[in-house]
């Protein structure tokens, strides 16, 4: 994912020297200045910064879950917690209000093989829709 991409940008070849000034960098360029590596276990992926900048959601696959789990942490790294169950698999983090929402598989219900879950959480609490 971002690993992937960064690891192909520093492996690409240097494109030809071009004579006179360099084009300018595309806009996105602006949001890879002080790139680096927030989290060091698990396979994480889909980041998204909280509306105030100050923290991150993403997915990951880590201790006894096989599945994706959504987490939060720090945008510096610090504080990494998981927000959802454990149970189940889970996608589409992102940052509504003080609180996350993310798709959830944490069924199965009495009836049905699986039920898609829509979890929201907030400082202080949560609730499963």
């Amino acid at each position: 994912m971002i690993s992937d991409l960064l690891l192909a940008l520093v492996l690409a070849p240097p494109a030809a020297q071009a004579k006179g000034p360099a084009p300018s960098p595309p806009e996105e360029a602006r949001h890879l200045r002080n790139v680096r590596q927030l989290t060091t276990d698990g396979r994480n992926g889909e980041p998204y910064f909280s509306p105030d900048g100050k923290q991150i959601v993403f997915q990951s696959i880590r201790g006894d879950s096989p599945y994706y789990q959504i987490y939060i942490m720090n945008v510096d790294g610090s504080s990494p917690r998981r927000v959802s169950s454990g149970r189940g698999k889970t996608t589409c983090g992102w940052f509504v209000g003080a609180g996350v929402t993310f798709a959830s598989t944490a069924g199965p219900l009495p009836g049905h093989a699986s039920l898609a879950r829509l979890r929201v959480t907030w400082p202080g609490g949560a609730v499963e829709i």
